[in-house]
């Protein structure tokens, strides 16, 4: 499957799933910009959101919509990279599920990747860089 059916396929997923907000439900979506912190920066744009951690990427292909408890769980992709160029373009994308909560400026996010048992838990801050450590 192309890559553009796959995001496609999660954008329709997630719609079926999570999508089901009516206007009176008072939903927003999550504010546009950089979220940053340690290990995480997030990037939300107008249709979607792009994660970049120390030796990983990752996507949400529809911008996220916040409940009204300020949480949101959509389905999306992550792609582990390594130091070697040629080994991270060789790596498989992963199915992943990006939970978040939203306080004030700051966003707790949690992600499940298929397949590994640990869960990879961040703390960001809307309008803050973030910190990497790129693999090298």
């Amino acid at each position: 499957m192309t890559l553009s059916r796959q995001v496609l396929l999660l954008s329709f997923l997630n719609l079926l799933a999570f999508g089901s907000l009516t206007a009176s439900d008072k939903a927003k979506p999550l504010p546009l910009g950089t979220w940053g912190g340690e290990h995480a920066v997030v990037t939300v744009e107008a249709a979607a959101a792009e994660i970049e951690f120390d030796c990983a990427v990752g996507s949400i292909p529809i911008r996220p919509v916040l409940d009204t408890s300020g949480h949101f769980r959509l389905r999306g992709m992550y792609k582990a990279q390594s130091p070697a160029p040629a080994a991270s373009e060789n790596s498989a994308q992963d199915n992943a599920i990006y939970i978040g909560t939203v306080t004030g400026n700051k966003l707790h996010l949690e992600i499940i990747i298929t397949g590994r048992p640990d869960h990879l838990i961040f703390d960001l801050v809307h309008d803050q860089e973030g910190h990497l450590a790129k693999c090298a």
